[in-house]
């Protein structure tokens, strides 16, 4: 592939597809048009059934817009689903797939070059149904020959972000803004724009992009936190570190390259 860059693609929510070198990773994936009783801000733009091939999907935890079973068959039976330690058992009954609960800091290669770590998060997963089952929550470095990601899908602020950062910086983080439930209601909070770009600081990131808003209606960051955001990285000499990707939009990553 000689020099070509890295490409993201934010489909939406917590679905990223990062492709490298031929080979591609798909987080979170969730295609459906609702999630409960949320629908989706504008129609899919992506169309999963054209999806490259992809080398592995990342699985951060159970909660119903992360972990979306009908996304599944759109997946050959042979790629792995990474997800954390306790949580395969949600996915066995569905897929065919090899599942493989990976706990954190543990390293699995994937590919002769490429290399996930799951690392700890702030937050809670859980089933809802059957029980409150299937807790368990990852996020994930990525290793991609000589550079890093960071993806994390739900987190509120903590320390966890340094001691990712401890491992070495990254070349591009996909952080998330904004949560489920408003700030004074949950009890892990959501990232706001002042804690999203300490947390940028905190992994070393060189560039970062806000993931998890603007694509179900109540889900997730809303387009004013995203412009607070904007503003504060411009106020601090950031804005240019930080890309903002519309849902079903891509980015060119050319400090990325094979």
């Amino acid at each position: 592939m000689g020099d070509a860059p890295a490409h993201i693609t934010y489909i939406g929510h917590a679905t990223c597809l990062i492709e490298m070198a031929g080979e591609a990773l798909l987080t979170d994936p969730h295609f459906g048009t609702r999630v409960l009783w949320a629908r989706r801000c504008k129609s899919l733009t992506v169309d999963p059934a054209m999806l490259p091939p992809i080398t592995a999907v990342l699985l951060t935890h159970t909660h119903y817009d992360h972990l979306d079973i009908s996304a599944f068959k759109y997946f050959p039976r042979d790629v792995p689903m990474i997800v954390p330690t306790g949580t395969a058992a949600a996915l066995h009954p569905f897929i065919q797939n090899p599942v493989l609960e990976v706990a954190h800091w543990i390293s699995h290669p994937l590919t002769a070059t490429l290399t996930i770590t799951p690392v700890p998060v702030r937050h809670y997963g859980g089933r809802l149904i059957p029980g409150w089952r299937f807790r368990g929550v990852n996020g994930y470095r990525i290793q991609w020959g000589s550079h890093a990601l960071y993806y994390a899908a739900d987190s509120s602020y903590g320390t966890h972000f340094a001691e990712v950062g401890h491992l070495g910086p990254v070349a591009l983080a996909l952080l998330p803004l904004g949560g489920f439930l408003p700030r004074w209601a949950s009890p892990a909070r959501p990232i706001n724009a002042e804690e999203w770009l300490r947390a940028m600081s905190d992994l070393q990131a060189a560039h970062a992009v806000p993931i998890h808003w603007g694509t179900f209606h109540g889900l997730g960051g809303s387009r004013r936190e995203i412009q607070r955001l904007a503003r504060l990285s411009s106020q601090r000499n950031l804005q240019h570190r930080l890309h903002i990707v519309e849902p079903g939009e891509g980015l060119d990553v050319p400090f990325m390259t094979a």
